[in-house]
């Protein structure tokens, strides 16, 4: 968090940043403090200036997040398989996690995008959130009504690039 001196007004003497975690620090000149906080957790600051006139009211309450959201997945692949059925079209997408998780814990959002379908469903998009680095979606009755599945990272922060794991070429 940086503390800036105000833009009018008289000498400042010192000025107290309160955080939450992070505790009360006092610093005699402008200046930037960091505060450790765990994972994607965040920290909140307040800061007040005194001067010979007193102290000022406390600013607005500033906010700060300890992560940022990742980066896209890596390595992401797609390949046939045969479910135990033996019926044809489920397919397998798997990926690497980012190179930049952003910090904290990760999920990913497994976007599949379908196709209209001889008018029994229409375009439409589903999401699945997995915890691990691979997705297996199985095609109805053989079929194969979606034409691209997608993923990307998510931390507390946000969600990273989206990228394609498996396209029919029609979507």
């Amino acid at each position: 968090m940086t503390v800036t001196a105000p833009a009018a007004g008289g000498l400042v003497t010192s000025y107290t940043l309160t955080a939450s975690p992070g505790g009360t620090r006092t610093l005699t000149a402008p200046g930037t403090v960091t505060i450790a906080v765990a994972g994607c957790a965040t920290a909140t600051a307040t800061a007040t200036a005194t001067g010979p006139g007193g102290t000022s009211a406390s600013s607005a309450t500033a906010t700060a997040r300890g992560c940022v959201p990742p980066g896209p997945v890596r390595n992401i692949a797609s390949a046939a398989v045969q479910p135990p059925t033996n019926s044809p079209g489920d397919i397998l997408v798997t990926w690497d996690p980012p190179a930049d998780t952003g910090g904290g814990a990760l999920d990913y959002v497994v976007t599949i995008h379908y196709n209209a379908w001889a008018g029994v469903m229409s375009e439409h998009d589903e999401t699945a959130v997995v915890s691990g680095t691979s997705y297996e979606r199985a095609a109805p009755a053989g079929r194969d009504p979606y034409a691209r599945i997608s993923v990307a990272a998510r931390n507390a922060a946000g969600t990273g690039p989206a990228l394609v794991g498996y396209t029919t070429g029609g979507g």
